[in-house]
């Protein structure tokens, strides 16, 4: 593309996205705090009952935070996108992942696993060895290309769903 930056429109916008982001991390925040206690409670009272902390609290645990913090996965995204307020972002972001599960279950699997593993790849230098400087470097390239991509995974998702729902609506026209 040969669009020009816009300083000026930008600067404009970041008082606003950034209060956005802010109340956006204090509902995932919130969220994860309405998850948490409940199950630190259960794991309490199984203490004190003299059960020990079993894997299957962790694994339970564990599936309720993917349960609720994955639709969340993108609930950021139309803040930036399509200029939207934090609420009507996050609602964009649940039904987004909501409407696509299967394939932003995926998106973000494959996320998780190039970052975590280049991550391990890259601290095998020592950090005294000029090759820490290349896993820096390459770390930074490669979380900075998986943003990238959930960018366009969003705006290409949404723009798909944007379309299916059109279509259903001639359908009912019809």
């Amino acid at each position: 593309m040969s669009e020009r930056v816009a300083w000026g429109q930008i600067l404009r916008e970041w008082p606003f996205k950034f209060i956005q982001v802010v109340a956006l991390a204090l509902v995932w925040l919130a969220v994860i705090a309405a998850v948490s206690l409940p199950f630190s409670c259960m794991i309490t009272l199984l203490a004190l009952f003299g059960v020990g902390f079993s894997p299957l609290a962790l694994l339970l645990f564990s599936a309720a935070m993917i349960w609720v913090l994955l639709p969340l996965a993108f609930s950021a995204h139309g803040i930036f996108v399509n200029q939207r307020t934090m609420w009507s972002s996050l609602k964009d972001g649940v039904r987004l992942t909501r409407l696509t599960m299967p394939s932003t279950s995926l998106f973000l699997l494959a996320v998780v696993l190039l970052s975590q593993g280049l991550d391990t790849i890259w601290k095998l230098p020592a950090e005294t060895s000029w090759m820490g400087l290349v896993g820096i470097a390459g770390h930074g390239f490669v979380t900075t290309g998986l943003l990238a991509a959930s960018f366009v995974y969003y705006r290409d998702t949404s723009l798909w769903i944007r379309q299916v729902f059109e279509k259903l609506q001639t359908v009912k026209a019809e």
